[in-house]
């Protein structure tokens, strides 16, 4: 195999898309993965339309991915209830009308070719994988640092044995997510709001003979026992969070994960011994965006969680940073073939992109809005104050007759109506002779 050119920290979907296109390209790459395999939990399920408008047109995996995915009517609707077997207290769809013959221009048909498909990150992972075939994959590797030079960046790996490899490449992408080494030796902050939450995820299967049909990709479940937010995969796999108040990822024992899980199922004491409890891990949720997407020579950069850390709502995080690698792949291949001086295409990736991760995190502001600018004062400075009218001369006083003024009318008087055509005017003074 060539020398990789692009060095990529981290195999999760924003990294491997990226190997994956750059193999499309003809650019060899290294992919280094701290974990053994690829994982089974299946984190991110969405893939909305946009990404998978990339993954068919730039990878052409769309039919493998949909041969992956459950039909629409397993996962067409949200649903609020007591328990999947308790009473439903509420549901809507989260499918718009795709073909409806409307000719709007907002409708999804017009806007889209391609529709979104619910499909667990752990399946999307190895199809990813499987098109990387350009890429040097290296698992049970991990990220040790990085030097840049004149000829190139030095980027450091270490083995499974605790072995160390120095590699040259041209490029270092840190897609190591959320908690990335690489931002941390880049001394890149992060802008916006941490810590909002804590969740644990309980992956689990059930048997699907105890459950009734589902049609809800999302089921928020209440009741005494638990507070949980349900995500249905396809053949009985799901997984449930769980909110995290006094309690710490210690206490949830697998025991105590059963229960729990057998109560948003509804499921009862007898029947919670057919849960299987596969893994259970906390998750921390954030709303924030890195302050930079790179070093200051443009030669490392950030992708995917690396670069922006989101709410569950929406799906934002896996869709970001595949459309991320996306923008990225093409202008690192350009770079290498035909040159970029001064390295200004490739740092436009951030002027795309960072923006795209700030609007995303509307749910939770990055900046909070300036305060609003204070009232101008009135009257205005740059304007001299209006002259005052000047005071009235005394004028004489009320004539007076002498004599006293006349009584009021008695009640019930009729009033005297002034004479047609208003008050009579005092006659002119005849001219003099």
């Amino acid at each position: 195999m060539s020398r990789p050119r692009v060095g990529i920290v981290g195999g999760g979907p924003a990294g491997l898309t990226l190997a994956a296109l750059l193999s499309r390209m003809g650019v060899p790459s290294l992919v280094v993965e701290h974990h053994q395999s690829l994982p089974t939990h299946p984190q991110a399920h969405y893939i909305n339309a946009r990404t998978m408008e990339i993954l068919r047109h730039d990878l052409g995996v769309e039919g493998a991915l949909r041969r992956l995915a459950p039909p629409e009517s397993k996962w067409s609707d949200f649903v609020w209830c007591t328990a999947i077997r308790g009473r439903e207290l509420a549901r809507v769809s989260n499918i718009p009308a795709w073909h409806d013959g409307s000719t709007s221009p907002k409708s999804p048909l017009l806007r889209s070719a391609c529709r979104p498909v619910h499909l667990s990150q752990s399946k999307l992972l190895p199809v990813l994988l499987s098109e990387a075939a350009g890429a040097d994959v290296r698992f049970s590797t991990s990220y040790a640092g990085h030097k840049e030079t004149d000829d190139g960046i030095i980027l450091s790996v270490k083995n499974a044995d605790g072995a160390t490899d120095n590699v040259c490449v041209d490029f270092v992408v840190g897609a190591d997510g959320a908690n990335s080494a690489v931002r941390r030796d880049l001394g890149i902050g992060l802008a916006g709001r941490a810590n909002l939450s804590t969740l644990m995820n309980i992956h689990f299967s059930a048997p699907e003979m105890l459950l009734p049909p589902q049609s809800a990709m999302l089921s928020f479940v209440f009741n005494p026992a638990v507070v949980a937010v349900l995500v249905a995969h396809d053949g009985g796999e799901w997984v449930c969070q769980v909110p995290l108040g006094l309690e710490t990822p210690a206490a949830f024992s697998p025991h105590s994960c059963r229960q729990l899980v057998a109560a948003a199922l509804g499921l009862g004491e007898g029947n919670a011994a057919a849960v299987v409890v596969h893994s259970a891990k906390p998750w921390v949720m954030h709303a924030q965006v890195a302050d930079r997407y790179g070093s200051p020579s443009g030669r490392v950069l950030l992708l995917g969680d690396a670069a922006h850390r989101f709410p569950p709502a929406g799906g934002f995080g896996m869709n970001t940073g595949i459309q991320d690698a996306h923008n990225l792949a093409w202008k690192l291949a350009h770079a290498l073939e035909h040159g970029d001086p001064g390295g200004r295409l490739v740092r436009s990736f951030e002027a795309e992109r960072r923006p795209i991760a700030v609007q995303n995190t509307v749910r939770q502001p990055v900046t909070p809005p300036p305060p609003p600018p204070p009232p101008p004062p009135w009257p205005p400075k740059h304007l001299p104050p209006a002259p005052r009218p000047p005071p009235s001369p005394p004028g004489p006083g009320p004539k007076t007759t002498g004599r006293p003024p006349p009584p009021p009318p008695p009640p019930g008087a009729p009033k005297k109506n002034p004479p047609r055509g208003g008050t009579r005017p005092p006659p002119r003074p005849e001219p003099s002779s």
